[in-house]
C-alpha cells in the first residue's frame, strides 16, 4: 500500500502531526487503520483454517501463535484509539487557533 502521506522523519528534524494539513492527518489515520485491519484478516484467515488441521502439535503452535497474534493486534488498536484522540485534540486546537 502506498503511503498518502509523505512523511518526512530525519534525526535532526522530527516529525509531528502540525507539520500536516487536517486532510494529511485523516489520511495518515486511515494508513494506521488499514495496516491494523491486515493482521485481523491474517488471524481470521488462520482461524479458519486451524479447524481443517488435525495434527496436535501443529494446531497447539497455531493456537499459540494466534493468542500472540491477538495480543499485538489489541495493543494495535488501543495505540489507534490513542492516534485518534490525538488527531481530535490537534483539530480541535487548531479550529481555536482559527477562532482565537
Amino acid at each position: 500500500m502506498p503511503d498518502l502521506v509523505d512523511i518526512q522523519d530525519e534525526p535532526t528534524e522530527r516529525f509531528t502531526l502540525d507539520m500536516l494539513t487536517v486532510p494529511q492527518q485523516e489520511a495518515l489515520l486511515e494508513q494506521i487503520r488499514q495496516r491494523r485491519l491486515e493482521p485481523l484478516r491474517i488471524y481470521e484467515e488462520l482461524q479458519a483454517k486451524k479447524k481443517l488441521v488435525k495434527d496436535d502439535k501443529l494446531l497447539i503452535k497455531i493456537g499459540k501463535t494466534s493468542a500472540k497474534l491477538q495480543k499485538k493486534m489489541d495493543a494495535a488498536e488501543k495505540a489507534t484509539q490513542e492516534a485518534e484522540a490525538l488527531i481530535r485534540e490537534v483539530k480541535g486546537l487548531l479550529i481555536e487557533m482559527e477562532v482565537g
